[in-house]
């Protein structure tokens, strides 16, 4: 086996790599993820989750890639950036991503030293790996963390020093046809804004305002805005739900959300996706009590050098 280095331009065969053990059902494919082209491979490792232009703020950015006999089976993406934790901006190993094939620890392993020793020879002070900042868009998404899916993953991180530091629940349920669901309060006007994206479907937000101030807003995406694949384009991905600090617990957080349902199973959605915090049992309660099933927790990983 050999490590290459490449640049982001040469990676177009990774692809195909990242489909097979990412997206192939055999092996426990990760939730949330779509097959990909090479095309658009090579775009979301260049590109910044959110943007139309590289992320300025990765430096020396690097991929490594495992061969054996000529053929890619695995890749680490790897690269510097100054991430502030706790007020304190360190000089931080950024691992994107990385992927072997499950069977092969002495690859992953081979691997993940490899880019350790890149990362540490350019001075770092932490590692972070799965990093919902400098995800593919792609990938999970666009959030970026490891999925327990990928529990082979999970271990080589574990038993090289790593510690979960960030997690965060995906659920999931169908868009049932309900009628519309009733206000909590009459004098409340609701605003519902279609905004076309990426997707085939487009993305929506929907207000409630009362005497012209927003009280709360719900924003949901086509899955679509990720990813080009036709599975993901009836798939929306609620992105935040938020109710003001005096209207909380009056009802407005489930009759939004509800609202964004019914509004997304108008124009074509059938499927809806929500996540929240590995901590935010409020929120955990609310999603499942409504439907909604836990479906992948994925995590950010991390440790000092």
């Amino acid at each position: 086996m050999q490590i290459q280095f490449r640049d982001i331009d040469a990676t177009a065969d990774l692809a195909q790599l990242y489909n097979d053990q990412i997206i192939d059902d055999s092996l426990g494919r990760v939730p949330f993820c779509f097959p990909v082209s090479a095309e658009e491979f090579v775009e979301g490792l260049r590109l910044g989750k959110d943007g139309d232009a590289p992320d300025t703020r990765l430096r020396s950015h690097k991929i490594l890639v495992a061969e054996e006999s000529g053929k890619p089976i695995a890749f680490a993406d790897v690269a510097l950036a100054d991430l502030e934790e706790e007020g304190i901006t360190g000089k931080t190993g950024i691992i994107r991503f990385l992927t072997y094939p499950p069977g092969s620890r002495s690859v992953g392993q081979a691997l993940l030293e490899a880019a350790e020793k890149y990362l540490q020879d350019l001075g770092i002070v932490r590692i972070r790996a799965f990093l919902k900042t400098f995800s593919y868009r792609f990938y999970h998404l666009a959030f970026g963390m490891l999925s327990d899916r990928q529990g082979h993953v999970h271990g080589l991180l574990g038993k090289n020093g790593y510690e979960q530091c960030q997690g965060e629940i995906f659920m999931a349920g169908p868009i049932l046809d309900l009628p519309e669901p009733a206000l909590p309060e009459e004098e409340v006007d609701i605003s519902v804004e279609e905004i076309p994206g990426r997707g085939s479907l487009p993305n929506l937000t929907v207000r409630a305002l009362r005497n012209g101030r927003e009280l709360g807003a719900c924003y949901s995406h086509s899955a679509g805005e990720y990813v080009h694949c036709q599975e993901a384009q009836m798939t929306g991905f609620t992105v935040g739900l938020g109710i003001e600090d005096l209207d909380q617990g009056r009802g407005w957080g489930l009759y939004l959300l509800r609202r964004s349902l019914w509004e997304m199973r108008k124009i074509g959605y059938d499927l809806a996706t929500i996540s929240t915090d590995w901590r935010n049992y409020r929120a955990l309660l609310l999603y499942t009590n409504y439907g909604y099933h836990a479906i992948d927790t994925v995590y950010k990983w991390g440790k000092n050098c």
